[in-house]
């Protein structure tokens, strides 16, 4: 897109105001809530520094979750729910820049006491100085977007219809905080108990909805965190899987490396029926800085790094983002050319050492983890362990681990093991795997 988009959003999810950052050694000892707020202010400058006419919240503004709406967790989500609203009129002071939001679960405590769901107190006005709504609407410039708050989901679809039967053609964006079923990896009920089906009811008819959730804090450097489905039979919506201001998680096995920190955001394009996404990471040495005090004025250049190649698509043109053909075209991860796989027996564990695999060359694909094997003499696979890359942080291969360690358990003292390794891409493809010499566990 050469010229001046119609539309510049900036896109976060689960900002989770209040929590304390813990997993890198300089926020040790700090414990004050103030770290997370520093981290949310620069990022919104950074977005600023876009010209974005709107930000969008997916839901978790707060940390303390109370479903009940009643004690200390109400209380301090009511501070955090404030606070977001005083730190985006702070950064956005002087311009016409829209907040667009929806309850997450984190935030259903204060849901409940909104007088439009019963209650005595908007804190949503209070906050943002804006009306509350069961169904929240917002036209800017000429563009709808849609939101459903946690549990109200199943009162936005009739909406949703009426605005993107409306629009010509043009996109209609939809955000809920909940996982839409069947779509992007959050959506898959082995990985969100909450998964919504409500949802994907919400805007499968619809051509022109991109719908937006959050909540798993899942990284948007997966490529699965896009989705379009060419089939027939599947919902024609796109669906974004938005990650996280906050701290992340990953869908298949655990993290390796220093921080499971993701501090993931996108900043959208649109014009007239293009729409493009780039990803952003602020896991960055500049914000860590600057949320830690060692620095106190933003180099905003430096402060976020790309994760991942952009997202452009049509609507109401090519499916490019189907995971099935993307899957199909995807090349397997392999292992340089004489690498070894070695092992540390315990007594019912081993460390299987390994190195890392070769960069994959398709824009986008990286090594998303690895699977370690146990085989027994008789050729049985009796036990496994997966451990994910550093893929969820940011998308630059340089950063990645050269030599990876995952411990294998449940194995019989005094027995003999090979342990075999596979390279998978976020496809779940590998290739050929590496595989120990025998190693026998201690008595």
């Amino acid at each position: 897109m050469s010229k001046k988009p119609d539309l510049r959003v900036g896109i976060v999810s689960d900002v989770h105001v209040g929590f304390t950052l813990h997993y890198d050694p300089r926020y040790y000892g700090l414990g004050q809530p103030g770290s997370q707020e520093k981290w949310l202010a620069y990022t919104l400058q950074c977005l600023k520094a876009k010209g974005v006419d709107a930000v969008m919240v997916v839901g978790d503004f707060c940390n303390a979750c109370d479903y009940t709406g009643k004690g200390r967790h109400k209380e301090v989500s009511e501070g955090e729910l404030r606070r977001f609203g005083e730190i985006f009129r702070e950064v956005f002071a002087g311009t016409d820049t829209r907040l667009i939001g929806v309850y997450g679960n984190h935030d259903s405590g204060l849901l409940a006491e909104e007088p439009a769901c019963g209650g005595h107190r908007s804190h949503w006005q209070e906050a943002f100085g804006e009306p509350f709504s069961r169904v929240m609407c917002y036209e800017i410039n000429g563009y709808s977007f849609v939101g459903a708050h946690w549990g109200l989901e199943a009162e936005a679809g009739p909406v949703v219809a009426e605005k993107a039967a409306a629009a010509n053609g043009k996109p209609v964006f939809y955000l809920q905080h909940g996982a839409f079923q069947g779509t992007t990896p959050d959506g898959d009920p082995a990985y969100l108990f909450e998964t919504n089906e409500q949802g994907v009811n919400n805007v499968r008819a619809w051509e022109n909805v991109v719908a937006f959730s959050g909540h798993t804090h899942f990284p948007i450097t997966d490529e699965r965190a896009i989705w379009q489905s060419a089939e027939e039979g599947q919902p024609r919506c796109t669906v974004v899987s938005c990650s996280t201001l906050n701290y992340g998680c990953v869908a298949d096995g655990s993290l390796s490396g220093e921080n499971l920190q993701t501090k993931h955001a996108l900043y959208m394009t649109v014009s007239d029926h293009e729409v493009c996404f780039e990803r952003l990471s602020f896991w960055t040495e500049e914000m860590l800085a600057l949320a830690s005090g060692e620095k106190t004025e933003p180099d905003i250049a430096r402060c976020m790094r790309s994760a991942g190649p952009d997202w452009r698509f049509t609507v109401g043109g090519e499916k490019i983002y189907d995971p099935t053909c993307r899957a199909q075209e995807a090349v397997a991860p392999v292992f340089p050319e004489g690498a070894m796989v070695g092992a540390d027996c315990g007594d019912t564990y081993a460390t299987v050492k390994f190195p890392a695999a070769c960069p994959l060359e398709r824009p986008g694909d990286f090594v998303h983890s690895y699977r370690a094997e146990a085989v027994d003499a008789a050729g049985r696979v009796v036990s496994a362990a997966t451990i994910c890359t550093e893929h969820h942080v940011d998308g630059d291969e340089r950063r990645f681990s050269s030599e990876y360690r995952v411990a294998v358990g449940g194995l019989t003292p005094d027995t003999p093991y090979t342990f075999r390794v596979y390279a998978r891409d976020c496809w779940q493809k590998s290739g050929k795997p590496l595989t120990s010499f025998v190693c026998r566990t201690k008595k």
